[in-house]
């Protein structure tokens, strides 16, 4: 990322999630360019007061990276601005958008009456994660197996991460 922006030099970086607008905040203010940090969740390190060494070094680039001027974060969500606040990370420099989510345009994609089908398929798209819902998603089909018996079908779709402690093992899925 570093090779790149050095090559390029953007005017500014627009980073999504939170390894690239870790990284990138850290190699744009080393290279003095603006940046826009869209922040939709803060990850695994910081779910149920996590205070592993991952989520310290984390912290301590988050503060380093963020710590510049023209760099705005835009928030999905209060809590996530709340609590990158209360650990000291989120600089009186930076500029902070809250909004409300990256969900559907409801002027586009107008609710319409149930679409009569023979066969529905539900799919839960993500990372094989505890955290992501696996579970859930599992004991629901399982208690509407017999309900909609051979018309709703669920289906998980996504890769196993074997290397997270969250990760749902195979031999569950």
């Amino acid at each position: 990322m570093y090779k790149l922006y050095h090559q390029i030099i953007p005017v500014s970086a627009y980073h999504v999630t939170m390894k690239p607008v870790i990284y990138g905040s850290i190699i744009s203010r080393i290279l003095k360019i603006k940046t826009a940090n869209a922040i939709s969740g803060l990850g695994y390190n910081f779910t149920e007061n996590r205070r592993g060494f991952v989520k310290k070094v984390m912290v301590q680039f988050m503060k380093w990276g963020f710590n510049k001027e023209n760099n705005y974060l835009i928030f999905e969500n209060e809590d996530d601005l709340n609590e990158l606040q209360n650990l000291g990370i989120v600089s009186a420099k930076n500029k902070i958008q809250l909004i409300k989510g990256v969900g559907v345009n409801l002027q586009k994609y107008k609710y319409e009456d149930e679409i009569k089908k023979e066969r529905i398929v539900i799919l839960l798209p993500t990372r094989m994660l505890w955290d992501k819902g696996v579970k859930e998603f599992v004991e629901a089909a399982k208690l509407l197996k017999d309900r909609y018996q051979g018309k709703v079908f669920f289906e998980l779709c996504g890769m196993v991460d074997t290397n997270n402690i969250e990760g749902v093992p195979e031999s569950y899925l």
